[in-house]
């Protein structure tokens, strides 16, 4: 039974882009992820003990899971699309809190759960090379791979989802070398060599650049463990810290005087901006307390957008969400789930063992994953998403355990 549930988990999480696969089960709309997810979930429950795996995770998390649920649901309650926006809440919320639950109570090697990952992260890398082999590529030269089946698609759902397994496998490697263990680290670089492409193919700067700085983190804890003169390399590391940080408001920042011809980069950083702006200055007002409801923010600002230059034609398509996951917290699920979504991180985050860089502790897969995930959450939507939202509650309830702390 044990291999059954192994074999469960391992295509639940594989099959994490397969959320593209949609169909109705009794006139309900459902996915294949959502499926193989619920279909492990009854199984896991009907053969394992979980009181005690439960009782072990923090309070703290339970809490900011509740506000959350409580959030989500009043955002249905006020959406314009009732029932899309509760399809949405079964996607984006609940089946991948779900999922991460699987990880906690399921008798399953973090190997398994490891290994999964990467097999998704190949499914979606792969899909980005078929398109480029078809020449299935942007105007902008840009490539989405299989999220083009996705409605709105954007190649930034390959970085998004790419970036934190890119991470984790980079950082392995780095560590293997330190450590002189070359067992399966050319083939760990084959891995990250195709993930690394499929991102480099989505044009992301975003994902370049975090797995650009989990690379220099992981070099940098490692020489610190190894050399006397640690004041040297710290000052070292300040200095690559500033002229990194420079060079991302440099890239990142909005210019207001640029031309329709001034290139996507700026395109992208002054639309990013006017929805910040527009997010800030007239939707949180009207929906502070309940937001919108998944899935209505880009007819809201649409609406209120409609008689202003520019928006309907370049900006409001682009809006489908805040482009910030606190912003999309807020606005998906109210600022009760936004509390819920802080409380969550601070329940991992407040463990200072864990994230102590000079220990490696950081630099573990889960640790990695959650940590890539809300960098990427400054620039952009990192968590509501199915695949996005499956790769964060895993991170989460893997943190909260003794089971996934240290793998």
């Amino acid at each position: 039974m044990n291999s059954l549930i192994s074999l469960l988990v391992a295509f639940s999480i594989i099959s994490l882009p397969l959320y593209l696969v949609r169909f109705s089960v009794l006139n309900i709309p459902t996915t294949l992820h959502e499926i193989l997810v619920w279909i492990t979930f009854i199984l896991v429950l009907s053969v394992t003990g979980v009181r005690n795996k439960l009782s072990s995770v923090d309070k703290i998390l339970w809490l900011g899971i509740l506000l959350i649920i409580v959030g989500a649901i009043l955002g249905v309650y006020v959406s314009a699309d009732k029932v899309a926006t509760l399809g949405l809440v079964k996607g984006y919320i609940i089946t991948p809190i779900i999922l991460g639950l699987i990880m906690l109570i399921a008798p399953v090697k973090n190997k398994i759960i490891i290994n999964s990952l990467f097999l998704s992260g190949l499914i979606v890398a792969a899909s980005v090379y078929i398109d480029i082999f078809i020449n299935k590529i942007a105007l902008s030269g840009r490539v989405a791979g299989i999220y083009n089946l996705d409605t709105g698609a954007s190649p930034n759902y390959v970085s998004l989802f790419l970036t934190p397994l890119a991470g984790i496998i980079l950082a392995k490697i780095i560590a293997d070398i330190f450590q002189n263990k070359w067992q399966n680290v050319w083939r760990k670089i084959a891995v990250f060599i195709l993930i690394f492409g499929a991102v480099v193919a989505s044009q992301s700067r975003a994902g370049i650049f975090i797995i650009l700085l989990i690379g220099l983190s992981t070099v940098y804890s490692n020489i610190t463990k190894r050399v006397r003169q640690k004041k040297v390399v710290n000052r070292l590391a300040i200095a690559v810290i500033v002229i990194l940080a420079a060079s991302v408001i440099k890239i990142a920042s909005p210019n207001l005087s640029a031309t329709p011809d001034s290139g996507r980069i700026s395109s992208s950083n002054n639309i990013r901006y006017e929805i910040w702006k527009t997010t800030f200055k007239d939707i949180i007002p009207s929906y502070w307390l309940t937001g919108v409801g998944i899935g209505q923010y880009q007819n809201i600002f649409t609406y209120l957008t409609q008689n202003r230059v520019n928006y309907p034609e370049y900006i409001a398509p682009k809006a489908l969400t805040p482009h910030n996951v606190l912003l999309s917290a807020w606005m998906n699920i109210g600022l009760v789930g936004l509390i819920g979504l802080i409380l969550v991180i601070i329940s991992i985050y407040r463990n200072r063992y864990l994230f102590h860089i000079e220990s490696n502790h950081i630099f573990t897969p889960y640790s990695l994953l959650l940590t890539a995930i809300l960098l990427l959450g400054i620039f952009d939507t990192s968590v509501f998403k199915n695949d996005l939202g499956g790769l964060f509650w895993i991170a989460i309830f893997m943190l909260s355990s003794e089971k996934g702390k240290l793998s």
